[in-house]
């Protein structure tokens, strides 16, 4: 949705008294990207051969009640993808987004680079 339509962009803990829609945007963001660098579990990349950059693209929204629902992943590893939507769904209840008064679901992407060096 485009930004002027939102009352109120979903809001992440903690990023309440981030000024205005945009602030509330950039805490958000930065906010998700610690919480998935500091969850995402690396551990079993080296036992299935990747190396180089590695591309995620997850996809989720954010119901009307805060909750992160309908996550899925896009990478060239089945593994890459599991371990991302593993950690988007431990991401917290969220302040969920209000359009015209009324609480909506909203979509996010969230794209992961993870830099892999020879096994």
């Amino acid at each position: 949705m485009p930004d002027g339509v939102f009352q109120r962009v979903p809001v992440y803990p903690g990023c309440e008294n981030s000024l205005a829609n945009n602030g509330k945007k950039r805490c958000m963001s930065e906010n998700v990207t610690a919480f998935v660098s500091q969850k995402y579990n690396t551990s079993f990349i080296k036992d299935i051969g990747l190396n180089g950059v590695q591309k995620i693209y997850v996809m989720f929204k954010i119901d009307k009640t805060g909750n992160v629902i309908n996550i899925r992943a896009k990478a060239k590893h089945g593994g890459l993808e599991a371990e991302a939507i593993r950690v988007v769904s431990l991401l917290p209840r969220m302040k969920p987004g209000i359009v015209r008064g009324k609480l909506v679901t909203v979509p996010y992407s969230l794209p992961i680079g993870l830099a892999i060096r020879g096994n």
